[in-house]
Parts: C-alpha cells; structure tokens; sequence
C-alpha cells in the first residue's frame, strides 16, 4: 500500500524522530488500503508484523490473524520492546498461532488469550522420515531432511558435515 512517506529513509528517520506521529500515519494508510480494497482478513507473518499493523485493521474493522515463530516470542529485547504492541495484538487479534508447545505457554505468559492461540507446529511427515531400524540393512536408501534457511542460525555447515559422515 502507498504510505504517505515511502522513501526509506524519510520513513526511518520519522520512525525514531516522532514514533507516534509515524504509527497514526501508517495506521490511517494501511486503514484506507484495506477499505479501498476490499481486505476481508489480514495474515501477519511473524509477531512483529502483527504487533505493527493491529492499528490500521483495527481502524478498517478487518480481522487480524498473526503467527508466532521464534525469535518474536523468545528473545528478551524485542519483547520488551514490542510487549505493548504486543498486548494491543493480543487483545484485537481474531487468531494467535504458535510453532511450539513451549511458545504457547510463552505467549499466555505475555497476556495472549489462551482461547485465541492455535497450535500449528513447522515439521517433517514423521511417517516419510523416521529414523531406521536398528536392524535395517546398510543398503537400503538413506531419506535425510533439512529445513530451514541457509543462514548461520539454521547451522547448515553442520548438516554438511553429517552428510560427510553418513
């Protein structure tokens, strides 16, 4: 959508210079896209998405649902620093979704409605990929699985590395 300051700079500096002004701006943009076209439910990809355009779907009257991933709900910073932007998500938001048990647990902790999170974990098929009999013969086809992005985080040097030792 056309926010009224999309040159990236310009945008950064009103972020840090005036954060309020900034977030009714964007609101009131993201409002007007959504009623100018017809958004029926709005899909948040990360916590952080969420907590930033509640405001604006509020505004518009259109259902926000947002899911969890990671970092957005365990790492200490970025949830002191979004915990209330987070509260205003928690409270407006039609559905939460988290990757984890754990995280789950982690969100109710932070004020999320329990009936609003839904359980929806990342995975393999465990009936594709299963570890092999203790017995299975060495010749029968090895199945190995990576997920996940090609950065430090995700440690594929180290799946390398098995791979060598398989």
């Amino acid at each position: 959508f056309r926010f009224p300051f999309s040159n990236r700079y310009v945008k950064g500096v009103l972020r840090r210079i005036f954060p309020t002004l900034f977030d009714k701006l964007y609101a009131e943009a993201l409002a007007s896209f959504l009623r100018a076209e017809s958004i029926q439910v709005v899909f948040a990809e990360y916590g952080l998405v969420g907590a930033n355009i509640v405001r604006g779907c509020r505004q518009a009257g259109v259902p926000l649902i947002t899911i969890f991933h990671g970092f957005d709900a365990s790492d200490k910073a970025t949830i002191e620093s979004y915990l209330n932007r987070y509260q205003a998500l928690f409270q407006y938001a039609s559905a939460i979704i988290a990757v984890s048990k754990p995280m789950v647990q982690k969100l109710i902790s932070l004020g999320a409605p329990a009936d609003k999170i839904h359980w929806n974990p990342c995975g393999i098929d465990t009936k594709k990929f299963f570890p092999a009999a203790e017995d299975a013969p060495h010749s029968d086809p090895v199945r190995l699985v990576f997920i996940g992005r090609l950065t430090k985080k995700k440690a594929p040097d180290l799946l390398i590395r098995a791979f060598h030792l398989a």
